[in-house]
């Protein structure tokens, strides 16, 4: 499966950022993005459209994912997985989960960014108590404990998550995404980088990395953010 649908073909899978001539039409799941003959650039996906008019001497748009944060509006910088069915992590050594995440989709003309679309339509939760929580986009799917039981839709990224610490039942992953890269194999899947989760007492605190989760990646999305300055994530877990 390719990250984008191209009508008419296209480059290989591993080409990023996607390049879309004029008359072309990119499909997202829910997004549609057109570059059309008479120079209008039109970007629409669930919660609306926009529409640029670029120089009569721009050949092509371009498209590359990026963290999911800026469609309706920009309301927050983390991201919240929701499990379908809490994980019981036993709390011996570490274990690796693996979980699917939303991004979107930036489109640039002549060197700016004119659009931005969401292939899923977006859905915000409240994560821990209205004082000291945080409002994070959310997305519910299912967890595993190997990469190829997932399967992956138009919109979802893949997240690695090596967990450790107390035993927990997890009900879901929280991470900081903003800055952060996203990279692509040679199916052109994505992968958010790897995630690091500690569970200590009633919390569970999850740091996102710069490195790719497994070998072999390409780097889709280079990311504005030094790995040093990555915040940790805080999260209650639920009680009994």
């Amino acid at each position: 499966m390719s990250f984008l649908r191209r009508g008419g073909g296209g480059a290989g899978a591993r080409v990023y950022p996607r390049r879309l001539p004029r008359g072309g039409v990119e499909e997202i799941g829910e997004a549609r993005v057109s570059f059309r003959e008479d120079g209008v650039v039109e970007a629409c996906d669930p919660h609306g459209c926009s529409r640029v008019r670029a120089p009569g001497d721009l050949g092509e748009v371009l498209l590359e994912p990026v963290a999911p944060f800026n469609r309706p509006t920009r309301l927050s910088g983390c991201v919240f997985v929701e499990f379908e069915e809490p994980f019981v992590y036993p709390g011996r050594g570490v274990r690796r989960l693996w979980a699917l995440a939303p991004y979107e989709v930036a489109v640039a003309a002549g060197g700016t960014v004119v659009a931005y679309v969401s292939p899923l339509r977006v859905k915000y939760t409240l994560v821990g108590d209205v004082v000291g929580g945080s409002v994070c986009r959310h997305h519910r799917g299912p967890v595993a404990e190997e990469l190829g039981v997932l399967e992956r839709a138009p919109g979802l990224a893949y997240v690695a998550v090596d967990v450790v610490g107390e035993p927990a039942l997890l009900p879901g992953v929280g991470f900081y995404a903003v800055g952060l890269p996203l990279y692509t194999d040679a199916e052109g899947r994505l992968y958010y980088p790897r995630m690091e989760a500690a569970v200590r007492g009633s919390l569970v605190e999850v740091k996102a990395g710069q490195e790719a989760p497994v070998e072999g990646l390409g780097l889709a999305q280079r990311g504005r953010r030094l790995a040093l300055l990555a915040p940790v994530f805080s999260a209650p877990l639920p009680r009994p």
